[in-house]
């Protein structure tokens, strides 16, 4: 099966072929309870299409993606920033071109976010009842001028929302406020399609929950367990935290069951430098660098008579951290 290596944010993931799956149409469909998202997988930029329901044209103009990229700025809103640095782009000409020349990023970008797909002229969202019918769905492409080509991707589909399903078996650990977050999805076999894209990590708050990642968050489809770090403001406290999986649409799963944890001071202070030594008639002094770790309460002097012999502390409580010994 095949699969496809993608960089997003410096986090290097081995993403299965079904994140990116459409039919044997062309199309991907993804039923919900606010519309119908009709996908399709052709690249396009001045052309455009006609979404047909049942034989039935429903759109009075033909559907095309933005053509500059401060419209692509525009209609990506507070998203922009965040498909912007996934794809390495400090300008929107250099998003833009991105996009619409690497088929690979075009359609992550279009899996990620509705208001992509939309831009790239890849979405129609039929907003019509998942009452349980079928319906089939014809995408129609056109040149231009807004004439048919001939080219066209139909297929049928029930219109039945699927429930997504909700991260498990959370489990949280820390180095000093380096926190890691470790939970399972379920893996998706050969032909199978649950549309979950990504996750979002949340922290309760008495404010309100609070959503930690501003980086993307992609599932690996091909793996059954996910893991990611951040960094926590400060050691000492406990924290709430939950996950929530993400289809192609934007709907969220129901949350994974909350986890109280402790981020506990467990990274020893930095290594003592700049030791040195001077012998008098009756005594050594010893110094170093002063330790500014926040974290650092004291030292503890060590001596040995002889190179083969091991160290024993001299003294028995902490030195003050700008004490010469």
């Amino acid at each position: 099966m095949a699969k496809l290596k993608y960089c997003v944010l410096g986090l290097c993931v081995l993403i299965h072929s079904n994140t990116f799956s459409q039919n044997e149409n062309g199309l991907r469909i993804n039923v919900t309870d606010e519309g119908i998202f009709i996908y399709h997988n052709k690249m396009i930029r001045n052309e455009g299409f006609n979404i047909y329901r049942d034989g039935e044209k429903i759109n009075t103009e033909p559907i095309r993606p933005v053509t500059y990229p401060e419209e692509l700025q525009v209609a990506l809103g507070e998203q922009y920033n965040m498909l912007a640095g996934a794809a390495g782009a400090t300008r929107a000409q250099n998003l833009y071109l991105k996009l619409i020349s690497n088929r690979t990023l075009n359609q992550l970008a279009v899996f990620l976010f509705p208001s992509a797909a939309k831009a790239l002229g890849k979405l129609y969202i039929d907003p019509i009842a998942a009452d349980g019918r079928t319906k089939t769905y014809k995408v129609e492409f056109t040149d231009e001028l807004g004439q048919p080509t001939g080219e066209a991707y139909q297929t049928s589909v029930v219109l039945s929302p699927s429930r997504l399903a909700a991260p498990s078996d959370l489990k949280v650990s820390n180095k000093g406020t380096r926190v890691t977050l470790d939970w399972e999805y379920p893996k998706l076999e050969k032909g199978e399609d649950d549309k979950v894209i990504q996750f979002h990590i949340f922290k309760k708050t008495t404010l309100g929950d609070v959503k930690l990642n501003d980086n993307i968050i992609i599932r690996n489809a091909g793996v059954r367990k996910h893991t990611v770090s951040f960094t926590a403001l400060e050691t000492g406290i406990t924290e709430t935290y939950y996950v929530v999986a993400l289809d192609i649409s934007q709907r969220k799963s129901p949350p994974s069951e909350s986890i109280n944890f402790f981020i506990r001071d467990n990274m020893a202070p930095p290594q003592v430098s700049g030791v040195t030594t001077l012998a008098g008639s009756d005594r050594i002094t010893v110094t170093w660098n002063s330790n500014t770790a926040p974290d650092a309460a004291g030292y503890y002097v060590y001596r040995s008579k002889r190179m083969r012999e091991g160290y024993k502390k001299i003294n028995q409580k902490p030195l003050d951290l700008l004490t010469t010994f």
